[in-house]
């Protein structure tokens, strides 16, 4: 067995340490693929078995563990390769006003801590006018996916009563006015192009691209290719 295991994701941008084209000098590393499943999220938010050196972690669930004194194992290296254009898991329906016009609104979402949910929060404040206080949010997932909070969100309208699986069932059907998409790999929009639009991970939420493009009432309001250019000038990254 290796001195080193390292458990990572499998998309586009680990696939030269997967298939072993590139190597690490010096140390005797196996990379793993991840499988998203119950145990790969609970390793995701913290929960990271004995025999691996270093794997994935959402940062926000991290910071949160930190700022509590409650992570003493783990320390954070700052790679941030992102593996999905975040601005594209926002969806709101084609008739629907704009991310402005939010205010009295209804967004669903999987979990308080995920990364995009985080980000997309920021977002919708920072550029919309759109404040935590202004919606209603409703959270998919069980309070245990949070864990790390060690309590409720001070802002969640409702928790449960709906499947992260249903958010965009449940946005096309005028239940939400807006989801923050909780799935991976079909909001993986750099794999999807790569692909020719097909997921290359599996994903138990559904390919978000291939819903939104099959639907006459979905869209994304900030996450089309000439948004993403017009962000990065903007923001000069």
């Amino acid at each position: 067995m290796a001195s080193l295991m390292v458990h990572i994701p499998n998309c586009i941008w680990t696939k030269a340490l997967l298939d072993g084209a590139v190597k690490v000098n010096g140390f005797d590393v196996v990379f793993e693929p991840a499988v998203f499943d119950a145990r790969g999220s609970s390793r995701l938010r913290g929960d990271v078995e004995e025999k691996y050196a270093a794997t994935e972690q959402v940062i926000p669930d991290y910071l949160v563990r930190v700022a509590r004194g409650t992570e003493r194992e783990l320390v954070a290296l700052p790679i941030f390769v992102t593996r999905g254009m975040v601005h594209r898991k926002f969806v709101m329906r084609r008739d629907a006003m704009s991310p402005r016009d939010l205010h009295g609104g209804v967004i669903g979402m999987g979990r308080v801590l995920g990364a995009t949910s985080v980000y997309l929060r920021g977002l919708l404040a920072d550029h919309f006018g759109v404040a935590r206080t202004d919606v209603r949010w409703i959270t998919a997932e069980p309070l245990s996916s949070d864990g790390a909070m060690d309590g409720e969100w001070a802002h969640t309208h409702r928790r449960g009563g709906i499947k992260a699986s249903e958010l965009v069932q449940r946005l096309a059907a005028r239940e939400l006015d807006a989801v923050i998409y909780p799935g991976g790999a079909g909001g993986h929009w750099f794999n999807w192009v790569a692909e020719g639009g097909a997921s290359r991970t599996p994903d138990p939420y559904g390919d978000l691209e291939d819903m939104v493009a099959r639907s006459a009432a979905l869209c994304f309001p900030i996450g089309d290719v000439e948004s993403h250019v017009t962000w990065f000038k903007r923001e000069k990254i």
